[in-house]
């Protein structure tokens, strides 16, 4: 699962119609605990927009018109103004069931007990633990 998942990762970074690109992959849970058993495999995944901000509005209004145009509808402002990150969400999860996919700042948020543990697949690793650090986390 794993696997699959990084190999979606890589197909979200090479499409250059997406607006955002995925820089930062974190497993947790019991993956990162090296479990023989698994629940789900828990990933919180980091997005950067792929344009300057000057240039990133254009970037949004042409995913949502080609959103449109393959019709999908929104059932609000709200969806329709963040579907450039959802369709890479959408992508990344791949309708996998036992894939529990989050955003990077769910990661800062959750409860960390004493059993928790992660490992950055994806990104920069002594940032990830210096932030955790600062935020009296880990």
């Amino acid at each position: 699962m794993l696997t699959d998942f990084l190999k979606h990762v890589s197909e979200a970074n090479e499409n250059p119609e997406y607006v955002y690109a995925v820089d930062t992959v974190i497993v947790s849970g019991s993956y990162a605990r090296g479990e023989d058993t698994l629940g789900d495999l828990d990933i919180f995944c980091g997005l950067e927009p792929r344009f300057a901000s000057t240039d990133r509005e254009a970037a949004h209004e042409r995913r949502i018109e080609a959103a449109y145009a393959n019709g999908r509808r929104f059932s609000n402002i709200v969806e329709e103004l963040y579907w450039p990150e959802q369709e890479v969400r959408l992508c990344l999860k791949a309708r996998t069931r036992g894939l529990s996919l989050h955003g990077l700042d769910e990661f800062f948020k959750m409860e960390k007990d004493k059993d928790f543990a992660y490992k950055v697949l994806i990104g920069d690793a002594a940032k990830i633990a210096a932030r955790l650090s600062s935020e009296g986390r880990h």
